[in-house]
């Protein structure tokens, strides 16, 4: 999921870039103007992604805590197996020197 993201911000990026690129032809050259049909078309095109954005920027929000939380709490749970099975090693040794003392 994490890889997917990524992939998801660098395709962003390069967006960014076609429409910067766009912008300095458009402010460097001269076209053909827009009608107003196709200027409420491009309007229209344009709101519509950036509420997309919007949502998934909400929703990755929304669900990027939890993840986090999940990997905490893993993290802990290794930890703490690990502090368990050291511990019952330890126990164990001490048993056997015990057990051999007598």
């Amino acid at each position: 999921m994490v890889k997917g993201v990524l992939h998801g911000i660098s395709l962003d990026y390069v967006k960014h870039a076609e429409m910067y690129s766009a912008a300095i032809k458009l402010l460097t050259s001269i076209s053909r103007a827009l009608t107003e049909e196709q200027l409420d078309k491009q309007r229209e095109l344009v709101e519509k992604h950036i509420k997309i954005e919007a949502k998934l920027i909400e929703k990755i929000s929304k669900i990027l805590p939890d993840i986090e939380n999940r990997k905490q709490k893993s993290k802990g749970f290794v930890k703490c197996n690990i502090r368990r099975r050291k511990k019952a090693s330890c126990i164990a040794k001490i048993s056997r020197k015990d057990n051999r003392s007598w």
